[in-house]
Formats: structure tokens, C-alpha cells, sequence
């Protein structure tokens, strides 16, 4: 498992469908997927992650709707 792909993927989770944090650090953790991991294609792991987080976006933003909570508004700012 990529950690830090899936601490991208939960920011994405928990912001709001909005902003735009969950897609930079999609890129960050794509970008250092792509250099850790040697591999032949450079690039696929960011491309891949950015795609990921402005899907998540979209459908968070279209068909979901997040009740209201109080630690969920202090973490949204």
C-alpha cells in the first residue's frame, strides 16, 4: 500500500469537494511515487493521482451530501 497516496486520497475525503488541497498533495504524492519507485515511465504515478483526486472531487461534489457536524467544520475551516 502507498501511504502516501492514501493520506491523498483521505484529504480528498475530508475537505471540502470545493478546494483544491487534495489535488496538490495528489500531485506531491504522485510526484514522489514517481521517484521513489523506478520505474520506465515517468510521470504515470502523478498523472494517475491527479486524475484520482478530481474524480473523487466531482463525484463528492455531484452525489454526495455530507451532514453537517461540528469537528467536520473546525477540519474544513
Amino acid at each position: 500500500i502507498n501511504l502516501p497516496l492514501v493520506v491523498a486520497a483521505l484529504v480528498c475525503f475530508i475537505e471540502e469537494p470545493k478546494k483544491l488541497i487534495g489535488v496538490y498533495s495528489a500531485f506531491w504524492a504522485g510526484f514522489f511515487a514517481d521517484t521513489m519507485f523506478f520505474s520506465n515511465f515517468y510521470g504515470i504515478a502523478t498523472i494517475s493521482a491527479i486524475l484520482s483526486a478530481f474524480l473523487i472531487k466531482i463525484i463528492l461534489y455531484k452525489y454526495v451530501k455530507i451532514p453537517s457536524s461540528p469537528w467536520l467544520s473546525k477540519i474544513q475551516g
